[in-house]
């Protein structure tokens, strides 16, 4: 909802440049000769990205008709045949194709290209009714449109870097070539594949759960992390984002997943890092308060040593007990060493007086 808002609202403040450069595009692609006023093609215009907003923002069946019942009067006053409104449609949309991909990345982009083709392809399927003539709606002009756009979504899906796919049924029915090279599948052996069989053991029920949720309408939008697994068996760290869309006029999932390996492994040793970083300061606090009582341990020998007097195997056994306690405050600060923060020293010297040393 908040990308859709973000897509009206882009809209609706580019609504004065998108009019006139319409305009100029019609003028330009010779749509209707020099008869035809700046200003009855600015109204059309006008007229014609009006009802495109009405199409976005009420997407219902009879908004549609009603927006293109609009365009189509819109024409009849300005004496222009009604299969003109198809032509302008395209223009929109090759208009906000630049917008769009000038203002807004992957996800974004991606889903105000659905909702805006979407209402662009069906306003042009109502305007099959008003048409005297419907083959005109196939005109050489219209298939060259398509094959563009055919282009620009091949370029979209294709180009990313990113897993694009659409699970359908629980089984993929689109994909992009990422999405297939992260996987080791060729495009023809992952389509219709079900897709459990990308799936680790580990994340299998997670995953699949998540799922069904989406084609409930539970979870119209989530984002979650999973182990996917190649054609190989090899697993994977994985981030998917998830939608819940319709193809073909059926429930599915428009998903896309980005490879996260690389962002797990730095994670794991950064916690390693802070996991040995706590055991160095816990060794130091105890190395330190081992070493303070033996200090005062020491010293009480030391006064024992001075002050009795000892022969034999007594006194003998008395100088092993300093010198283990020695020993062992030897140990104990070899410990505090060891775990204290390595401190480096910048300065500037000589190399050759370094050489030397």
């Amino acid at each position: 909802m908040e990308t859709m808002e973000k897509l009206l609202q882009t809209l609706k403040q580019e609504e004065a440049y998108l009019i006139k450069d319409l305009a100029m595009a019609l003028r330009r692609v010779g749509l209707w000769n020099d008869n035809l006023s700046t200003s009855n093609v600015l109204a059309l215009s006008s007229k014609a990205f009006e009802v495109f907003l009405d199409a976005i923002e009420f997407q219902d069946t009879n908004s549609i008709k009603n927006s293109i019942q609009k365009l189509n009067e819109q024409c009849l006053n300005l004496g222009v045949p009604p299969w003109v409104g198809i032509k302008v449609l395209s223009c929109i949309r090759c208009l906000l194709y630049n917008l769009l991909f000038a203002k807004f990345q992957e996800d974004e982009l991606s889903f105000m290209l659905e909702h805006v083709n979407k209402a662009i392809d069906r306003m042009m399927l109502f305007s099959k009714s008003f048409f005297k003539e419907p083959e005109i709606f196939y005109t050489s002009s219209c298939c060259e449109k398509f094959e563009e756009i055919k282009k620009n979504y091949h370029i979209l899906f294709e180009k990313i870097s990113d897993g694009c796919f659409i699970n359908q049924g629980g089984k993929i029915v689109f994909a992009n070539r990422a999405f297939c090279q992260m996987h080791g599948y060729e495009y023809d052996e992952i389509i219709g594949m079900p897709c459990q069989l990308l799936l680790s053991e580990d994340s299998r029920d997670f995953t699949m759960e998540r799922f069904r949720k989406q084609l409930r309408g539970e979870i119209p939008y989530d984002s979650y992390c999973y182990i996917r697994q190649d054609k190989q068996g090899n697993k994977f760290y994985t981030e998917n984002r998830a939608k819940f869309i319709q193809y073909n006029c059926k429930p599915a999932i428009l998903g896309l997943c980005t490879d996260i390996t690389t962002r797990v492994k730095l994670e794991e040793e950064i916690k390693q890092k802070e996991a040995l970083s706590l055991i160095g300061k816990l060794t130091t606090s105890i190395a330190h308060e081992i070493r303070n009582r033996l200090s005062a341990i020491n010293i009480d020998l030391q006064i024992l040593q001075d002050n009795l007097t000892l022969e034999g195997n007594d006194q003998r056994r008395l100088e092993i007990v300093h010198e283990q306690f020695k020993n062992l405050g030897d140990f104990v600060s070899q410990m505090m060493e060891i775990s204290s923060t390595l401190k480096l020293d910048y300065h500037v010297v000589s190399i050759e007086e370094l050489i030397n040393v």
